[in-house]
């Protein structure tokens, strides 16, 4: 599987985000409170709920990324000064 891009990666974390806030308006939680929750078996492992903790996984695997390739890759941006 080849690398994303920084605009690819940003792109999919707008994306991610935009999905993260319609579960999160309509149950009234925060994402991060849902996974704990979830992941500690303190709320129902309903089809909606495995979306919405993957969803919230793969936001994490991107912000990862971005940083990996923000700070390690050294990718050129014209705001960072050398």
């Amino acid at each position: 599987m080849s690398e994303l891009t920084l605009s690819q990666i940003i792109e999919d974390l707008h994306a991610i985000h935009a999905e993260l806030q319609g579960f999160e308006k309509t149950y009234q939680i925060l994402s991060e409170t849902l996974y704990k929750l979830y992941l500690s078996g303190r709320v129902e492992h309903t089809p909606e709920f495995a979306e919405w903790v993957g969803l919230f996984q793969l936001k994490s695997e991107r912000e990862a990324e971005y940083e990996a390739l923000l700070l390690f890759k050294k990718a050129p941006l014209s705001i960072i000064s050398a």
